[in-house]
This record gives C-alpha cells, sequence and structure tokens, in this order.
C-alpha cells in the first residue's frame, strides 16, 4: 500500500494537468487529487511519451535506465517532471501527441479528480 499524496505532490499534479489541459480547459482542486489520479496522469503521460520526442528525452534523463512499464514511476519522479515542465524546459506539444494521450485519458484523469474513482 502507498502512502498518502503530500500537499506538494498534490499541488505539482494539478500544476502538471493546468499546463497539459490548459487552465481554462480544467479546474483542478488540488484537495481532489488522490492516489488515482496519480495512476491515471501516469497512463496519460506514458501515452504522450511514446509519441512526443521531447517528452521521450525528458523521462529517460529523469529516470535514467529504469523502464517505464514499472508502475509508480511517476510518483518517484513527479518533483523533477513537475520542475523541468513549469520551466518550460519541457513543452508538452506535438497535436497528435496531446490527442492521442493528454485527451484520451482526460476524462479518467477527471473522474478520479471527482468522485475518487
Amino acid at each position: 500500500m502507498s502512502l498518502p499524496l503530500t500537499e506538494k505532490e498534490k499541488e505539482q499534479v494539478a500544476d502538471i494537468l493546468y499546463i497539459l489541459y490548459n487552465a481554462t480547459a480544467i479546474e483542478v482542486n488540488a484537495e481532489n487529487i488522490n492516489r488515482e489520479s496519480i495512476d491515471a496522469l501516469e497512463k496519460a503521460l506514458s501515452t504522450i511519451e511514446k509519441c512526443n520526442h521531447d517528452m521521450k528525452i525528458l523521462l529517460a534523463q529523469l529516470i535514467g535506465g529504469s523502464s517505464l512499464i514499472s508502475k509508480g514511476w511517476f510518483r518517484k519522479t513527479l518533483s523533477k517532471i513537475h520542475r523541468e515542465v513549469t520551466n518550460n524546459k519541457i513543452k508538452l506539444n506535438g497535436l497528435a501527441c496531446r490527442v492521442t494521450g493528454a485527451i484520451y485519458h482526460k476524462s479518467a484523469i477527471l473522474m478520479t479528480i471527482q468522485y475518487g474513482h
């Protein structure tokens, strides 16, 4: 069983969601972010990673030689990813990647935040 999310982790996830979905497209209350939110966002970022070259470089640098296959990689690297994304060192652009990754998983992410599933 994993530890509950810290307030800092919740805020970092909210920041990443704002960047990924644009501030106007999603309103996130960080207090509602939970472990299921992390899992859903991890799936979305994994999908984007498979498509977006910049994301591949970022994740490869952050997680070193470990595989994205291992569940829980996102939470382990959350602070590093947050720092890179919010400092505009990495852009989550690529329309095709955004559609296939972010939009495809948006409903699942929102459900975890709104309903705790």
